[in-house]
């Protein structure tokens, strides 16, 4: 099994021929003109490509012909480096575990000194140090950023090697959007099959309703309502929140921070963990939603403690022996 502190022979000849380590600090390398190399585009398609391969950074930096320091600095400074750094080294997991099996089942041999000479070879069964190592990556593979860029990884390696030794910032300081949403899509799909088809259903439903709105806005007219430009857009969203307040014509859509749904969502986000819902505080099961009315328009309101609003009593039993009103003239003679 290849070792993941040691260069093959192939990896030894794929070093840059026209860099060397400096005699007096082996760990820095120099060009031909003994300039300390610096971590251009091109040798960060270096080091990334042998760390997802090797997982050991002095290798990568050998291989990309800096030195240590150099390498970290710049992680220091690009944080689109560090991320694909980390997903590297994510790739190379695999390595690690092989490694890991290799040291439990044979052990690391070492040398054995004695007044600085080598007196003997001893195996030794120690593999606390790559366990601390894999749980790091696990750690690191957890965060979705890292898993986003690990499936783009090689073709960052390529966009970095394509802009050669120019000082131009390839690699994005931030992970798109939709790279995180497809990731923690692939995550809930495995993790809650079921609840993943829901959430798809009503994102295609939303769908439907948002492409029903723009079909409208493009010249269909419904109850009177321009839907194109409000008379006084809402302040937070922009839609008809204002108006539909006006103007009972007006219809609000889910586009529409006011709309029923969207208020309704708020409220539940806002709700307690472990706060009954109003369904479950109605013996009747709320059926008419009118707990659920009373607690929304308690959250909006901003009182306290509104999830422990419950329906009132009813007021409508009579108080039994009460004379009749006729009865008080009676009552005067």
């Amino acid at each position: 099994m290849t070792s993941i502190s040691t260069l093959s022979p192939l990896q030894q000849a794929q070093l840059n021929p026209g860099d060397f380590p400096d005699p007096d600090d082996p760990g820095t390398y120099r060009s031909a003109a003994r300039q300390q190399v610096a971590l251009t585009p091109a040798r960060m398609a270096d080091f990334l490509e042998s760390l997802q391969v090797l997982g050991n950074v002095s290798i990568a930096c050998r291989r990309a012909g800096v030195a240590r320091q150099t390498a970290y600095r710049a992680r220091r400074r690009s944080a689109g480096f560090a991320r694909a750094w980390d997903a590297a080294l994510v790739a190379a997991r695999t390595v690690a575990e092989a490694e890991l099996a290799e040291r439990a089942l044979n052990g690391v041999e070492e040398a054995v000194y004695y007044h600085g000479e080598e007196v003997a070879r001893r195996r030794r069964y120690d593999s606390r140090l790559l366990l601390a190592h894999l749980a790091r990556l696990d750690k690191a593979a957890e965060r979705l950023d890292v898993a986003a860029t690990l499936h783009m990884l090689d073709d960052q390696i390529d966009a970095l090697r394509a802009a050669g030794d120019r000082e131009v910032e390839v690699l994005e300081a931030k992970v798109a959007p939709d790279a995180l949403r497809q990731v923690q899509d692939e995550r809930d799909l495995v993790r809650d099959p079921k609840g993943f088809a829901e959430q798809r259903a009503v994102a295609e439903e939303k769908a439907v309703l948002r492409q029903a709105q723009h079909e409208r806005g493009e010249g269909r007219e419904v109850s009177g309502q321009d839907t194109v430009t409000p008379v006084t857009p809402c302040p937070d969203c922009g839609g008809f929140c204002i108006d539909a307040a006006a103007d009972p014509k007006v219809r609000l859509t889910q586009e529409d921070c006011m709309w029923l749904g969207n208020r309704l969502d708020r409220m539940d986000a806002a709700r307690p963990r472990k706060a009954l819902r109003p369904f479950e505080l109605d013996p009747d099961g709320d059926p008419d939603g009118e707990l659920e009315a009373i607690q929304l328009m308690a959250f909006e309101d901003g009182i306290e403690r509104w999830w422990e609003m419950t329906l009132p009593e009813d007021e409508d039993e009579e108080e039994e022996d009460q004379p009749p009103f006729a009865s008080s003239e009676v009552e005067r003679r």
